[in-house]
């Protein structure tokens, strides 16, 4: 069952686009997709010990996100 867990929307203006966390594929993983109309879904991440709570930057830059061993942050731009 897809879990969609938590989920930021950038700034109206600056950037279209929703950045979610979703165990849709077997572990947790960080997509994009734009917020008008939900096409162009993007998966960032990909790896085995998933990826999580999701967010953008202040200035809707970067997308931000972490993984859980070893405890990183990951930025996509």
């Amino acid at each position: 069952m897809d879990q969609t867990k938590m989920h930021t929307q950038a700034p109206p203006g600056v950037n279209p686009k929703i950045v979610f966390a979703s165990n849709r594929d077997g572990s947790e993983e960080v997509y994009v997709v734009n917020a008008a109309d939900d096409t162009a879904q993007t998966r960032l991440t990909d790896n085995t010990v998933g990826s999580f709570a999701p967010t953008w930057s202040p200035e809707a830059v970067f997308c931000i996100f972490l993984q859980p061993h070893p405890v990183v942050t990951g930025v996509y731009k």
